[in-house]
């Protein structure tokens, strides 16, 4: 079932500083000590009974605070990013934006590979040859983010892969996303995200081929909402109509003009759905 809904949310996107050097003693104790007595959203995140804001499974509503440190997977150790969570969630953030693939264009390696030389591809630049030992690094940081954390997990980081999986084509890209789809369909913490900057999302070729995983991971997982972002300065996931049947929570892109944000958000009251404000 396909949601179009409008909340008012909180979005404070902030800039991402890498911590390091915590001895992972001292992160499993930072958060146990984040954690007692708090209670955490029974995952995942859906649309209200009224299609009007999101809530957890017990219907609580969920508002998102959320922190983006885009290149997590690919520059931090289990240990650090454990640190890092719990100090997000001191300061009262639950939502993190990630990417699932990080290169030079979010401030990872240039060829792809985690700090420590992992390859998210058992052949470079082929979208078909899953790495298990990456996805296992990735699986990792989802179980760190469940005490609490909701991660906004970009499939499709625009900026920097666009034109790797141009390069793979419509079929292996959704081949990707179902591959996706099934390993991730119960990880409950989970929002999926496309794009990043994506200037050209009006080319009907640049759109296929990220539409494709999205199609791909919603045809295996359908336990989770969507969202994208689109082109800077100022656009909305629904800008794009191939996206509509796909999206469930409507991410707003506003830098810098606030005024053009407030209005499209006003237009998206009319029109009932749910937005969130992005890269404020």
């Amino acid at each position: 079932m396909r949601f179009r809904f409008m909340a008012s949310l909180r979005v404070v996107i902030g800039s991402f500083c890498a911590l390091v050097g915590a001895a992972s003693s001292a992160a499993g104790e930072a958060i146990a000590d984040i954690s007692a007595g708090r209670r955490f959203p029974a995952y995942p995140v859906k649309a209200s009974s009224n299609n009007r804001y999101l809530v957890d499974q017990n219907n609580s509503p969920f508002m998102i605070v959320g922190d983006s440190p885009h290149s997590l997977i690919g520059r931090m150790s289990k240990s650090d990013a454990e640190f890092y969570m719990a100090n997000r969630q001191w300061y009262g953030i639950n939502t993190l934006w990630v990417e699932l693939l990080c290169n030079d264009k979010t401030a990872c390696n240039a060829d792809g590979t985690t700090f420590d030389g992992i390859r998210p591809f058992t052949t470079p630049g082929d979208i078909s040859t899953p790495n298990p030992v990456y996805f296992q690094r990735v699986d990792d940081m989802l179980t760190i983010a469940a005490h609490g954390i909701t991660i906004l997990l970009d499939a499709v980081e625009t900026g920097g892969w666009l034109a790797t999986f141009k390069a793979n084509g419509a079929e292996k890209a959704a081949a990707f996303g179902r591959y996706l789809g099934n390993r991730y369909n119960n990880v409950p913490n989970i929002i999926w995200m496309y794009g990043n900057d994506f200037q050209t999302w009006a080319d009907p070729g640049d759109d296929a081929v990220v539409l494709a995983v999205a199609r791909g991971i919603k045809s295996a997982d359908p336990n989770h909402i969507h969202t994208t972002e689109l082109n800077y300065f100022s656009s909305g996931s629904f800008d794009d109509a191939r996206w509509e049947p796909l999206v469930e929570l409507e991410r707003i892109y506003l830098l810098p003009d606030l005024c053009a944000g407030t209005q499209r958000i006003q237009s998206a009251k009319v029109q009932t759905r749910l937005h969130g404000r992005g890269e404020l």
